[in-house]
């Protein structure tokens, strides 16, 4: 998985000079909301159109902020501040965003099995027109939190197979039950991530 590491990669090349150049066209204010919070999430906030506030924010390459940082500063129309102070509360269940690079072979399909995402959420939230991927085309997926599974270890399990069977690598699967080999027992609980 191809998990967001950088906030610099959300930024679409900007340093902030065309902010001082909106100054005469918009009157923008800037608040803080958590990393990974969408912009649907914000305008729903204040009560106006996800495109106005993508315009707001257009150093983002993504209509999320970056999900590695704890905090990300983002504009909002000033007149718009009092209701975001009222009205915004930070979905604690929203999930994470990964960026999956497309390889040969793969498909809508694959890659829904692969998160656990239907495949028509990735096409509808990436916009696309079609099921046909290029190679080397960046996906965005939204991957909702969800419970963890714990899996009961039967006789003649390895972990490989378990990590196989849930298509979670060996090393995810050993961090996520702090395991430092890779021995394991019938009747024990294995979670899976």
């Amino acid at each position: 998985m191809a998990h967001l590491s950088k906030s610099t990669d959300f930024l679409v090349g900007h340093d902030g000079e065309y902010l001082l150049n909106q100054g005469s066209s918009f009157s923008f204010a800037s608040v803080k909301v958590p990393g990974g919070t969408t912009l649907a999430d914000v305008a729903k906030s204040v009560g106006l159109p996800l495109k106005v506030i993508k315009e707001y924010n257009i150093h983002l390459n993504y209509f999320f902020t970056p999900p590695d940082v704890k905090e990300y500063e983002i504009y909002i129309p000033y007149d718009k501040k009092a209701a975001f102070a009222q009205n915004f509360k930070p979905s604690k269940n929203s999930g994470s965003f990964y960026v999956h690079v497309v390889k040969k072979g793969e498909s809508l399909y694959e890659l829904g099995r692969r998160y656990g995402v239907a495949y028509k959420i990735i096409k509808d939230f990436n916009n696309l027109t079609s099921n046909i991927l290029r190679i080397n085309q960046k996906l965005v997926i939204p991957v909702l939190k969800r419970a963890k599974k714990e899996y009961i270890v039967r006789h003649g399990d390895t972990l490989g197979a378990i990590s196989r069977r849930f298509n979670v690598s060996l090393k995810a699967l050993m961090q996520a039950n702090n395991l430092t080999s890779t021995n394991i027992y019938p009747g024990g609980k294995i979670v899976i991530p």
